[in-house]
């Protein structure tokens, strides 16, 4: 539960009072009428002309009460509801209310039961209920027990709306709540030529501006009919090549929300292109730009250029725009020391005219190997995967490199392939599982090298790199434990730190608790990002800005020994990025349920700006088990949704491309 919501519910008694006192709960008197004017009252009107009472007959009443108590008493109990008044706190729910860390409040709904006396009546039962698209949860009731509270969330981040129903005594009221603010949009250029294939990017976020993964956006339009999948950050990528010039609509929907774009097709040919896919570091490559418009060159036409990664030269110098030549073409070179990849865009600014061109960088040569096991420790006929990491002498990761693993255990254990293929981030990896019984600590031993590569400086020839091979070690252990690793919605502000909370359920295979087992927790970081926040209107929230860049590729501790060694210094900055931002409490043994708890703290200034991996290790039997989680530092939600500035509107970790050294300590950057 938020603060916010907290501020609600201690409010509440001061609410009743106030409720009470607008419809008339004091008083035999209808005031019904009153009561919808100050928010009182459902969408659906309840008829109480029959609950007008004369004084007189009041009057009388309270002398039979006073001579005939036990009567009173015995009517009470089964006085009718007459009335029933249900109303919300607000009427539109937030997207993200329920999905997002740090999410929205749910919305609270308020339940009130009336004689026909109008006047308010204690310990009534309600039946609510809702349709599909969100949850009620039970809350409270008031301390006289005249007003019943409950919760509203969305089960999902689509723009619907709801309908709550409350029953009692016969009577039906029911509200509607409308779930707003998730949006998608269309990011990618107006102005097109066609028989030039065009890449847009659609973005899907909650109404916390938070991307939405694995959701599917529907493309309509004459160019492209499709269906995408959205990413782990929430965005899908489509292509476009018209073969015709003219205006297009591009429609999109997901999750209840609809946005359009409209494309002008150009009858130019605007195209970027180049011999090669793939460009190694530290190389040149030359594109050229050919432009025709109906088959005529344009000649002497100056083209702005840009590029995600890498700097762009004509002539030796480095350049953003070129000319066209008399057959309207221009050719320039681009080069860059990293590897990864990037987007060259050309642009004339008198057409609104724009191509891209996605290449990538790779390293070639690489000089460092690193293999991990994942989880180290496992059960009989379990699962590990190993991850092997190839670096350049510049710590680039290194593509295409075959990497080698080879076994040696006594348990029967297999890999799933005896060789694997670097991918972009310099990754590859294979499977270990493990036979039918249990080895001793450290037991299975699985040894790396690259494929063609010496191991050994004896090895190599003069000159030669060379690559020392790795090794990695598991155990396999015996009764298998599972760990539960989770965390609430909970973010608590202690200035200049945040601190969270996390649990672990610890239970063996029938689901039995594993009380007084001692946990030990460690949280590494394990990325990093630059960049800065701005101030988003339309979304009411502080968000990324433009230029954003993940250097999560670049942790420096590869090892994760905590020195800086030789190859680990990306950025030339002198110490290891990222740094330790993050600290954890410390272990605690399971409970009798088999629960512990462990909270971590970290600096406001590197919420979003860092991410890190906190594990859970309990052993049992002599036997350890992990499990962990990974994840981005939040930021507490009422630290980015107001106008004042942020602790995190700049990176710690500074706001140029990952290969600067721009670390800020202190208010100084290096």
């Amino acid at each position: 539960m938020s603060l916010t919501q907290k501020t609600i519910k201690l409010a509440l008694p001061l609410a009743i009072s106030l409720a009470l006192a607008a419809c008339g709960g004091s008083s035999s008197d209808d005031s019904s009428s009153s009561s919808t004017n100050v928010g009182f009252g459902s969408n659906t009107t309840t008829d109480t002309s029959d609950t007008s009472t004369d004084t007189t007959d009041t009057t009388d009443t309270s002398a039979e009460v006073d001579t005939t108590t036990d009567e009173t008493e015995a009517e009470t109990e089964t006085t009718a509801v007459a009335k029933l008044l249900v109303y919300a706190s607000t009427t539109s729910l937030n997207s993200d209310s329920a999905i997002s860390d740090g999410s929205s409040d749910p919305a609270i709904i308020y339940m009130m039961a009336k004689d026909s006396d109008n006047i308010a009546l204690s310990d009534v039962t309600f039946s609510p209920s809702v349709s599909a698209g969100a949850t009620l949860f039970e809350g409270e009731v008031s301390s006289d027990g005249t007003l019943t509270t409950w919760e509203l969330v969305p089960e999902e981040p689509r723009n619907q709306t709801v309908l709550v129903t409350v029953s009692s005594g016969g009577i039906t009221e029911t509200l509607s709540i409308e779930i707003v603010g998730t949006t998608v949009e269309i990011d990618g250029a107006s102005s097109i030529s066609m028989n030039t294939p065009t890449t847009y990017t659609v973005k899907l976020k909650d109404a916390a501006g938070e991307g939405l993964s694995q959701q599917s956006v529907e493309i309509t339009s004459s160019l492209i009919t499709t269906t995408l999948l959205t990413d782990a950050q929430g965005e899908a990528q489509f292509d476009i090549q018209p073969t015709s010039g003219g205006e297009y609509d591009i429609e999109i929907s997901a999750l209840g929300a609809t946005n359009s774009k409209t494309i002008t097709v150009s009858p130019n040919a605007f195209n970027l292109d180049t011999t090669v896919d793939e460009i190694a570091v530290d190389t040149t490559q030359a594109i050229t730009l050919a432009w025709t418009a109906n088959g005529v060159a344009q000649a002497n036409k100056e083209i702005y250029l840009s590029a995600t990664r890498g700097q762009i030269f004509s002539n030796g110098s480095s350049v953003e725009q070129v000319t066209t030549d008399a057959n309207g073409n221009a050719t320039f070179d681009i080069l860059s020391s990293t590897a990864g990849g990037t987007v060259i865009t050309a642009s004339d600014n008198t057409t609104s005219l724009s191509t891209s061109l996605p290449l990538e960088f790779v390293s070639t040569t690489p000089k460092y190997l690193n293999i991990q096991a994942d989880p180290s420790i496992i059960a009989a006929l379990g699962t590990s995967s190993i991850l092997a990491q190839v670096n350049d002498i510049n710590d680039n990761p290194v593509k295409n490199q075959v990497v080698v693993f080879n076994l040696e255990d006594t348990v029967d254990g297999k890999l799933s392939s005896s060789k694997a293929t670097t991918n972009s981030a310099g990754k590859a990896s294979v499977v270990y599982t493990a036979g039918n019984a249990t080895s001793a600590l450290d037991g299975v031993v699985i040894t790396s090298h690259i494929e063609g590569v010496a191991k050994t400086a004896e090895e190599a020839m003069s000159g030669e790199t060379f690559v020392e091979e790795d090794v990695t070690k598991l155990t396999v252990g015996g009764e298998a434990v599972r760990i539960a690793f989770g965390f609430d919605e909970l973010l608590v502000d202690n200035s200049p730190f945040y601190e969270k909370t996390f649990g672990v359920i610890v239970t063996d295979n029938a689901g039995n608790p594993v009380a007084n087992k001692q946990i030990d927790f460690t949280v590494t970081s394990i990325g990093y990002y630059k960049g800065s926040l701005g101030y988003n209107e339309e979304a009411g929230q502080w968000l990324y800005n433009d230029p954003f860049y993940d250097c999560s590729a670049h942790v420096e501790d590869i090892d994760k020994d905590g020195w800086l060694d030789d190859g680990e210094d990306y950025n030339n900055s002198g110490t290891l990025e990222p740094t330790n931002s993050t600290t954890i409490s410390g272990n605690s043994a399971t409970d009798d349920s088999g629960q512990a708890t462990v909270a971590i703290s970290y600096l406001q200034n590197y919420a979003l700006w860092e991410s890190v991996s906190i594990t859970a290790t309990v052993t049992v039997n002599g036997t350890e088990y992990k499990s962990k989680i990974e994840q981005k530092l939040h930021v507490l939600n009422a630290d980015i949704t107001g106008e004042g500035s942020p602790p995190n509107q700049i990176s710690p970790y500074g706001t140029r491309d990952c290969e600067y050294n721009d670390i800020q300590l202190n208010g100084v950057t290096n």
